[in-house]
């Protein structure tokens, strides 16, 4: 499940590193094999609409290449990110990597983590459950490569904020806004869509969230409620997936996977759009105000 962990964090990340376009972001994925699913693009709209797609399919894969996928990202940059920019890899698997048929080596990742992305940037595996740390610990060059414990939503929350700012300031204390004003990155998302990111064990925190993650609630409304998020009329006053914070309700086809309810439509920065009833037809994203 780690997966649908840090989807909502991952989803964040672009939300907030792409408000003026000028950083780059990838996406790739790894099981029996590797692919890159979306080239380096400043558009926060493809790369939403990549990343929704490849955590909703389950490759069935047996093995986790893991090591293959490191070296692979890092040669991808090599070749395709702008030279100019610091580069970030965020690698998203489950529990640990042993007996995961890997063709390339710890050895081999050390040495092309040496040759090719020295002082470039930092790799983050982040991961659910009982990863082997001590096999991690070895690529670990110049505190370029470390572990993220994503255990809980909010504890991956926190931890990949941290990271963020720890790589750009080299200071853990901020927010989300703060990442906003990042420039001149590379940034890769590496997601493990073996079977065993998806059918380990069950999830400890199952809550849907709101667009600004607040926990939502079964509410019965005094009249029936419009959906926030599609603007459909629900002709009736129970609402299951309620925020009384942000007045937001959401029909139940957005909120099938825990995590951030799926918006249908975004603004041109990548941020979640919510339907209002207005007489005024004109409007602006309340979050970068475009």
């Amino acid at each position: 499940m780690a997966i649908y962990y840090a989807a909502n964090v991952l989803r964040k990340i672009i939300r907030e590193l792409q408000t003026d376009g000028v950083n780059e972001g990838c996406v790739s994925t790894f099981g029996n094999t590797y692919a890159t699913k979306q080239a380096f693009t400043s558009d926060p709209a493809v790369l939403y609409n990549c990343l929704n797609t490849a955590i909703s399919k389950n490759a069935n894969a047996t093995n986790r290449i893991l090591y293959d996928a490191v070296f692979n990202t890092i040669e991808y940059f090599h070749s395709s990110a702008k030279k100019s920019n610091r580069w970030v890899i965020f690698v998203i698997t489950y529990e640990n990597d042993e007996g995961s048929g890997n063709v390339t080596s710890i050895r081999q990742c050390i040495d092309n983590i040496s040759e090719r992305y020295h002082g470039r940037g930092c790799i983050y595996i982040i991961s659910v459950g009982n990863f082997n740390r001590a096999r991690l610990n070895k690529l670990d060059i110049d505190n370029r490569c470390s572990h993220i414990s994503a255990d809980t939503p909010q504890e991956t929350d926190r931890a990949i904020l941290k990271a963020l700012l720890r790589f750009q300031t080299n200071d853990q204390r901020g927010n989300w806004s703060d990442v906003a004003a990042f420039e001149n990155i590379s940034y890769a998302f590496v997601l493990d869509v073996s079977s065993q990111g998806y059918t380990g064990n069950t999830p400890p925190h199952t809550d849907k969230l709101c667009f600004n993650e607040h926990v939502l609630h079964p509410v019965r409304h005094d009249t029936e409620w419009w959906c926030s998020v599609c603007g459909t009329n629900s002709n009736c006053q129970l609402s299951m997936y309620n925020c009384s914070t942000c007045d937001f309700d959401a029909c139940s086809s957005h909120c099938v996977r825990y995590g951030m309810a799926q918006p249908v439509a975004t603004c041109n920065c990548g941020h979640s759009l919510e339907y209002v009833r207005s007489q005024n037809d004109a409007w602006t994203c309340n979050t970068c105000k475009k």
